[in-house]
């Protein structure tokens, strides 16, 4: 049918972002509350912070298929509990989040849909040079 034929194509373009949420089980763990979420990690260099076109064109992509979904987008980043470094790092995790949230927004996704974290402690060996977004069906 045309539906499938649509679905196909969708999952094709999503590289698996999304597929989750079409898929039959997924509407039954809805009814129940259940929030289906999706994490891509950005890798930028160590004191970059503006987007280049390898992280543009990765968001373009995910945009694409979420523009028309109810999806959320949360910009994570993580700095550790005891670091001399920590006021330096705070600074380039936020400008990098607010670079992708620009981004997200100048692609059409609503300023309402994206959330900024800054999450302190457990985090991981690359902290320094990661920015997660998370993308969570609601």
């Amino acid at each position: 049918s045309t539906e499938n034929i649509e679905n196909n194509t969708e999952d094709q373009i999503d590289n698996g972002i999304i597929t989750a949420i079409n898929s039959p089980r997924s509407i039954v763990e809805l009814k129940k509350q259940k929030i289906d979420e999706k994490r891509e990690i950005l890798f930028f260099n160590e004191d970059e912070s503006e987007l280049g076109l390898k992280h543009k064109k990765k968001i373009k992509d995910f945009v694409s298929v979420i523009i028309d979904r109810p999806v959320k987008v949360v910009i994570s980043s993580s700095i550790p509990q005891e670091d001399k470094e920590k006021k330096v790092y705070k600074k380039i995790q936020k400008s990098r989040a607010l670079y992708i949230r620009t981004f997200l927004i100048n692609q059409g996704i609503s300023h309402n849909r994206i959330s900024i974290r800054l999450k302190k402690g457990n985090i991981s060996k690359n902290w320094k040079n990661e920015v997660v977004l998370s993308f969570i069906g609601v």
